[in-house]
């Protein structure tokens, strides 16, 4: 432990329990993410597909999750890793990112989940897509770009920034003439 990427979080580290793969990718890597948020159909998924095309970017399919763990991990009666890591597995959207890895057995102990373990387990989803993905090319140390187009994110602001305080952003607006514009044309 120790080191880059090491946060000294209580309870241990999962980094601890990183060996070969994905995970290794995940514990050296930082995943700097770039959410972008706007109305149903205005061209986050276009936005996003080009900046996942960047070097060092991976653009993912919508998540959702994110923010609805960082709730649940700072929720009243919070969540255990176990529970944290289960709660990702079995949601919906990350089904969609059709990845079959799995994180590390020893990351499903009953130690309460801190943002640091959400952000580790992020990470790890995050470079277990892009493996699977043609193309695609993470650095194996450093910072990589994990570009989320999900509408809702703009919703989400306020859970996506406790969870990653130096997020950035985009906000993609359309007047609500272009939107009628568009409706009589479908």
């Amino acid at each position: 432990a120790g080191g880059a990427g090491s946060d000294g979080a209580a309870g241990g580290s999962w980094r601890d329990d990183m060996t070969d793969g994905a995970q290794a990718d995940a514990a050296r890597i930082a995943i700097r993410p770039v959410f972008i948020g706007g109305c149903d159909r205005s061209g986050t998924t276009m936005l996003g597909s080009m900046l996942g095309a960047t070097r060092g970017a991976v653009c993912t399919p919508e998540s959702h999750f994110p923010a609805e763990l960082a709730r649940r991990v700072l929720g009243p009666a919070g969540i255990g890793r176990r529970e944290l890591v289960d709660r990702l597995l079995a949601h919906p959207r990350f089904a969609w990112w059709d990845v079959a890895e799995r994180p590390p057995e020893a990351w499903r102990d009953d130690e309460p989940a801190s943002l640091d373990d959400l952000r580790r387990l992020l990470a790890w989803a995050v470079t277990a897509y892009a493996r699977r993905q043609e193309g695609v090319a993470l650095p194996s140390t450093g910072e990589a770009v994990w570009v989320d187009h999900s509408p809702r994110n703009l919703r989400d602001a306020k859970a996506l920034l406790t969870l990653y305080p130096d997020a950035k952003f985009v906000h993609i607006a359309v007047s609500y003439t272009h939107l009628r514009a568009h409706e009589t044309v479908l």
